[in-house]
């Protein structure tokens, strides 16, 4: 079905980083070509700086250039994912138009918000072993399609549309804020947020480059239950000792 298509897309859940397939994920992307939208959960399953990282889609936690790319896409498999309505938005507009996949470890997950076209009950990992290894037989055999086109059309507009962040106002406006810590911070930050502006605006600006390396309460809230951001910041220190861990708390509200 993907290789029918002439605009696919893999959607990439938090399933992948649960799995501990974000390497899989990233190699089955690179044998196809397509290009990867992860979910707010799934961020970092491939980092942000990789050519085939097409940004985040939806109402909030969301990119201009991942939304305008899911609209020009015709295909879409997603895999450890739910199809959050922070997500999809409208599911009309959403689905309009295109064949979707969806591969879960959770049954009843498939088809709960809508039908897709073929429906997969497996583990991510699991999933995308199997889809690596025939992706490899089909490169081998020459028979994969081409898709460094639609390829280069993600990679332009992630290249232009994005939010302005550079503003010399004062008080310093958040968006400053957000630009100031990508130059604070390298790549092997992880960044620990509540739910609320300070989950948007964080998923909006800041930069991702590795499973693990965004931990937030997703669609849950801050104060339903252990560890709060500052207890999971400190975590996450005690994890990577080298590696800085800010909590982004702004409002939960």
């Amino acid at each position: 079905m993907l290789t029918a298509a002439r605009h696919p897309l893999i959607v990439a859940g938090g399933g992948v980083i649960n799995a501990g397939a974000s390497a899989q994920l990233v190699e089955l992307a690179e044998l196809l070509g397509v290009p990867v939208i992860p979910t707010l959960m799934g961020w970092g399953a491939i980092p942000d700086d990789h050519p085939l990282m097409a940004g985040m889609v939806g109402l909030q936690t969301s990119h201009r250039y991942g939304n305008e790319t899911m609209l020009a896409s015709d295909f879409v498999i997603g895999i450890g994912n739910r199809w959050a309505n922070r997500h999809t938005g409208g599911l009309d507009t959403y689905t309009a138009g295109r064949t979707f996949v969806h591969i879960d470890i959770e049954p009843t997950q498939i088809g709960r918000v809508f039908s897709p076209d073929l429906g997969i009950a497996s583990d991510a990992g699991a999933a995308l072993a199997g889809l690596v290894d025939l992706a490899r037989e089909r490169q081998a055999a020459g028979t994969l399609p081409d898709y460094s086109g639609w390829a280069a059309e993600c990679a332009e507009r992630k290249g232009t549309m994005h939010r302005k962040t550079h503003f010399e106002n004062i008080p310093i406006k958040p968006q400053r804020v957000y630009e100031e810590m990508n130059k604070a911070f390298g790549k092997d930050t992880t960044y620990v947020s509540t739910i609320g502006l300070s989950q948007i605006a964080g998923a909006q600006m800041l930069h991702v480059f590795g499973p693990r390396k965004w931990i937030n309460a997703g669609q849950a809230g801050p104060w339903a239950g252990p560890p709060r951001p500052p207890s999971a910041s400190c975590a996450a220190s005690r994890r990577r000792p080298s590696s800085p861990c800010p909590a982004t708390t702004i409002s939960s509200s």
